[in-house]
Formats: C-alpha cells, sequence, structure tokens
C-alpha cells in the first residue's frame, strides 16, 4: 500500500514538472522593437525604449506643441493603453500610454486658467502586467503641479518641467533658447538657469506672442 502511494506521488511530481515546463515553453520570444530591451521585476515584464530625441528649443516646443499648460495632476488612469491605433505591435514600447486629468492654473497656449483638460503620458503599466518606459520621459504623480507641452495627439512632451520646494526651476540652454532651431541648434550651456517658475512662464508667454506677431 505504501508502495502504491509513493508510486502515485512521484506520478503527480512528474507530471506537474512537465506541465510547467511546456507552459514556460509555449509562447516563443517576439522580435523586439529597435532601441527596446525587455527585462523581469517580479511580478511584471519591463519593455524599455530609448527613442530618438530631436533637439527641441522653446522656440521649437511653441512652435509645435499647440497645448502648453500649467496646473496640478488631479487624475491618472490605472493603466497604460495605446495611445492611438498601432501599426506595428513591436511599436508599443514607444506607444503605450496613461491618460491623464489636469486642472490648468494657468493656459499659455491652447487653454485658458480653469480648465479642465486629458492628455496622453508615455509609459505605464499595462492591464496585462507589461511596464512600458521611454528612457528620459519625464512622469508626474497625482497632486504634483507641473508644466507640460502638448503635441497636436495630445501626448505630452517627454520632459515635463516641475518647481523645487521654493519654486524655482533648472532649465538647460535649449529650453531657455527663444528662437526655433528645427532639430539644428546647438545647446549653449551658459544659457541655462536657475529661475522662479513664474518667471519661466511669463518667458513662454512672451515667445508666444512673438510668434503669433
Amino acid at each position: 500500500m505504501k508502495a502504491r502511494r509513493k508510486s502515485i506521488i512521484l506520478f503527480l511530481m512528474v507530471f506537474l514538472s512537465f506541465t510547467l515546463f511546456l507552459s514556460a515553453c509555449r509562447e516563443s520570444p517576439k522580435p523586439k522593437a529597435e532601441g527596446a530591451t525587455e527585462s523581469y521585476v517580479m511580478p511584471y515584464k519591463v519593455k524599455s525604449g530609448i527613442p530618438g530625441y530631436i533637439r527641441l528649443t522653446l522656440g521649437d516646443l511653441v512652435e509645435k506643441y499647440p497645448t502648453i499648460a500649467y496646473g496640478i495632476i488631479v487624475e491618472k488612469s490605472e493603466f497604460a493603453e495605446a495611445v492611438k491605433p498601432l501599426k506595428d505591435e513591436n511599436a508599443q514600447t514607444f506607444e503605450m500610454g496613461q491618460k491623464v486629468t489636469m486642472q490648468v492654473e494657468k493656459g499659455i497656449q491652447g487653454c485658458e486658467d480653469g480648465d479642465t483638460i486629458t492628455y496622453w503620458e508615455t509609459g505605464g503599466l499595462s492591464q496585462d502586467g507589461i511596464i512600458y518606459e521611454q528612457v528620459g520621459s519625464s512622469k508626474t504623480p497625482v497632486g504634483e503641479t507641473v508644466l507640460v507641452f502638448l503635441d497636436p495627439d495630445r501626448i505630452c512632451f517627454h520632459v515635463q518641467f516641475q518647481a523645487d520646494s521654493d519654486g524655482m526651476i533648472a532649465v538647460s540652454g535649449d529650453f531657455m533658447t527663444e528662437e526655433p532651431c528645427h532639430g539644428n541648434g546647438t545647446e549653449d550651456p551658459e544659457a541655462s538657469a536657475e529661475l522662479p517658475m513664474e518667471e519661466y512662464l511669463e518667458k513662454i508667454e512672451k515667445v508666444v506672442k512673438e510668434q503669433v506677431k
């Protein structure tokens, strides 16, 4: 009787091991998008990508991003989803995002003070347990105040600007340059500055008015 019980237990162990082996081998690896990598952080799979960022100045941002807003993040979707229909499944690493709702404190372009706007912040955790992240892309938690530039598809520029506890913001030379360079500029380190957020917002408003002329 004991020998039979041992045989049954041994059979169950072998069967379970074989089942787990088949489950691990069932899904063959898919080719990754160029610049994308995969890793694992239990219990999630992480898909990372390094987009080919184009050098832009403040002048370029005002010209190319029709909505510029400074406000408080009041809500963010729990899961990331495709921002627009995917042409290629491998492009998911670069085209997944979370929907963000902002209460606008200062509408600089394309919105007004007091408006509630929604837009997409790249990356995030998808419903199927994959974390999508773009190297160099900012993310802002709910409750924080931030300056964002939104493209025509309402996708947030990869740099989000936040002041520190003293209301100061450190801005690189590119984002202090008022003239558009159309991707051909060379950053001037001496143009970088640390200034009050209010002063930087006034600078952006000045560039907006100049481009309207």
